[in-house]
């Protein structure tokens, strides 16, 4: 079985037969499941047929959702696994408040690091030592990421080449992967077709327009 970086995985585990199992014994579907725990149906999807790998949070919230003890289910994860993931020594998880395409959209002024904390529609665990980190719901596929995925962004982390980053300018925001070219700041995603996508500035333009990049730092598959 081949593990990938991204959260994403192949083939059928210990832990995706018995969740597959736990759920049709309760009578309990995807969308209902999806529900109960908060994450995008898509997501659970991924997570029976073993496309994605999930972590303690997600396990604690499926265990609760199912009324089946959380040790039984990391247990079965870790022999499915190994690893969970969302386990950093010496690092504990808080919550920090999710914004939704609506909500940043209206966000005037970007460096304003109170605005997602006053204006978040709900709160979700995350591990970060950035006191302004926040989670975005993810609104267009770039790469592995795809719509409904939760992004932790830490405006706190420099941004260096190849970045994952949120880029907030005007009345656009848009997620894209950050590459320097001398004067030139180029954000690349690929399209349907799979060409590039790019939107370039100059560095004068990213001060003179008020360009806001911020470092797209972890997904939900690698944590929750």
């Amino acid at each position: 079985m081949e593990q990938e970086e991204s959260g994403r995985i192949t083939g059928e585990t210990e832990f995706t037969r018995f969740l597959v199992r736990a759920m049709k014994e309760r009578g309990i579907n995807t969308t209902e499941l999806a529900s109960k725990i908060g994450v995008s149906v898509p997501f659970v999807s991924q997570l029976r047929t073993g496309e994605r790998r999930p972590g303690r949070f997600t396990v604690v919230k499926i265990a609760t959702a199912l009324g089946i003890p959380t040790e039984v289910f990391l247990q079965t994860l870790e022999r499915g696994y190994g690893k969970i993931l969302g386990e950093v020594p010496g690092e504990i998880p808080r919550k920090f408040p999710v914004l939704t395409l609506e909500k940043l959209l209206k966000w005037e002024n970007p460096l304003d690091h109170k605005f997602p904390s006053l204006n978040s529609t709900r709160l979700e665990y995350g591990i970060s030592d950035d006191p302004d980190a926040f989670w975005v719901e993810a609104f267009e596929q770039v790469d592995c990421i795809r719509n409904g995925d939760l992004l932790l962004i830490e405006p706190g982390k420099k941004v260096v080449n190849g970045n994952m980053v949120l880029a907030h300018y005007e009345n656009k925001v848009v997620l894209r992967r950050i590459f320097f070219a001398g004067e030139s700041v180029n954000l690349v995603s690929m399209n349907k077709q799979g060409e590039p996508d790019m939107i370039s500035f100059s560095i004068g333009e990213i001060q003179s327009r008020s360009i806001v990049i911020k470092v797209i730092t972890k997904q939900c598959a690698d944590l929750l």
